[in-house]
């Protein structure tokens, strides 16, 4: 289980790099690798407290197509919190750097096992806690943006 949790946490973040780039194209068949994996009752609680539920979590990923040229995404920690029947509670950090500026969340995310689902999984709640908001400014110990490509996870472990 743990392969695949970690599998879909990176090919999601993949697909949202490519799509906030506008390194893949804009149009439904490439933003259904999105919608296929959210529950059709999926919300996310975003860094700043704010729920959003599925639908308007997709209008806004839409809306910000192609919004931030060199934006990197990578993800860091997984880990399985919890697992109770076909539903697991997993943990990862969250890094993105856009220009300059780095930011850190620890999210943590419930899927339910789905068949015939990417990675036979479905994400039906996101919760995101800051780590290092924005403006953060790198340190020495801030990893270069461009010595990471996804999908990239280590583990600390």
């Amino acid at each position: 289980m743990f392969k695949s949790i970690q599998r879909e946490i990176l090919e999601i973040h993949q697909f949202f790099q490519g799509w906030f780039n506008g390194q893949v194209s804009d149009d439904e068949k490439i933003l259904n690798r999105l919608t296929r994996v959210l529950a059709k009752d999926f919300t996310i609680i975003n860094p700043a407290g704010r729920l959003i539920h599925r639908d308007d979590l997709i209008s806004m990923i839409q809306a910000a197509y192609h919004t931030h040229k060199g934006m990197r995404i990578w993800i860091e920690n997984v880990q399985i919190l919890h697992k109770i029947g076909e539903i697991t509670i997993a943990a990862y950090e969250e890094w993105q750097i856009i220009g300059r500026e780095v930011t850190v969340r620890l999210t943590t995310a419930t899927f339910k096992f789905q068949p015939g689902a990417p990675n036979e999984l479905i994400w039906l709640h996101v919760h995101e806690s800051w780590m290092h908001p924005p403006n953060h400014q790198p340190t020495d110990n801030t990893p270069d943006p461009t010595s990471h490509d996804l999908p990239y996870s280590h583990d600390r472990s």
